[in-house]
């Protein structure tokens, strides 16, 4: 059985736990009032993945600033908005925890965790390792395939779908993961600001690709259309609709090494986590720390203020600060 790296999606993770428990935000505090709802969640999420894949690495990946694609479009995520207050004082909070666990962050200027997610899973599978990504995000099913997975929570809080190739072909109609990236150039995105062609729906846009399976292809049998409503959303907007495209297609060459040394889940003190636990009141969780390997002194992790990345969350807003990840750029 080939070995396996949960991967996970920092950001978009945490304000998926954030806004999953945002009505109990108060009754989900420490004795001291402290706001501990999104922590808590992230963690709960985290452990259940780790007991769950029983990955032999995990990494988390961030957000790093502005993309390139901000100046492909600058529309692009102009829709969204800064991190609620009630979240931003929990940042702190899982810097400890990442730090606590001594798992490595992954991060690389210009790009996006997507991006980041997507040369992580390309190393991976070129070192003979599986990946699992854990995301609240469904834009990442675009790269699952024979050795790449994504765990998404559904529904109320604690229900998840392992999607692989054949859950994503069911849950899509037959479209493949790489099709994925064709659909939502067609339909848009709007947490990411991305219209789409105005016209062209859900339906109609599986419709097409299952006849002509991308933009590209519709576009060499347009004539072949004769609905009245999609070849008139369609005709005109082709250089549109390969821009989205292109801003939706995830990135997989982005200069990150993945560092599977670095990377060995398992390798940080218990007690360093019992100890955060216990200052945050996540009693009910102590008998499921995994078992340790080592001390475990990851660097240092820093919130910058001056280098707020845009960062996903379910509403289709974002906000601001990231933690300086000990594996970056290379």
């Amino acid at each position: 059985m080939a070995p396996k790296m949960l991967i996970i999606d920092g950001y978009a993770l945490a304000f998926r736990a954030f806004y999953a428990t945002a009505h109990a935000r108060d009754v989900m505090a420490t004795s001291k009032g402290e706001w501990t709802n999104a922590v808590y969640v992230f963690v709960n999420m985290l452990l259940k993945a780790w007991r769950e894949q029983s990955p032999d690495y995990i990494v988390i990946a961030l957000d790093r600033g502005k993309s390139f694609r901000h100046d492909q479009y600058p529309e692009y995520k102009a829709n969204r908005s800064k991190i609620p207050d009630e979240l931003r004082t929990q940042i702190g909070r899982l810097e400890q925890l990442i730090e606590a666990f001594n798992i490595p962050t992954v991060h690389c200027q210009g790009y996006e965790a997507d991006d980041v997610i997507g040369a992580l899973t390309v190393q991976a599978t070129g070192q003979g390792v599986e990946s699992i990504i854990l995301t609240g995000d469904t834009d990442i099913l675009q790269l699952v395939d024979e050795q790449v997975r994504v765990v998404l929570p559904r529904g109320r809080y604690g229900d998840e779908t392992l999607y692989g190739l054949e859950e994503v072909l069911e849950r899509y109609e037959g479209l493949t993961p790489t099709q994925l990236i064709d659909h939502k150039a067609l339909v848009g995105d709007t947490s990411d600001n991305i219209p789409g062609l105005r016209g062209i729906g859900n339906k109609t846009a599986i419709s097409l690709l299952q006849e002509y399976g991308t933009v590209e292809g519709i576009y060499e049998h347009l004539d072949e259309i004769t609905s009245k409503r999609p070849r008139s959303a369609l005709e005109g907007h082709r250089e549109d609709a390969l821009l989205y495209k292109d801003l939706v297609t995830i990135r997989r060459d982005v200069p990150v090494a993945l560092d599977l040394e670095h990377a060995k889940a398992g390798n940080f003190s218990r007690g360093d986590v019992v100890s955060l636990f216990q200052e945050l009141e996540f009693h009910s969780l102590m008998n499921r720390i995994p078992e340790g390997r080592g001390d475990g002194d990851a660097d240092g992790i820093e919130l910058s203020a001056q280098d707020e990345p845009e960062i996903d969350r379910p509403d289709g807003r974002a906000s601001a600060g990231t933690p300086r990840g000990i594996l970056g750029p290379q």
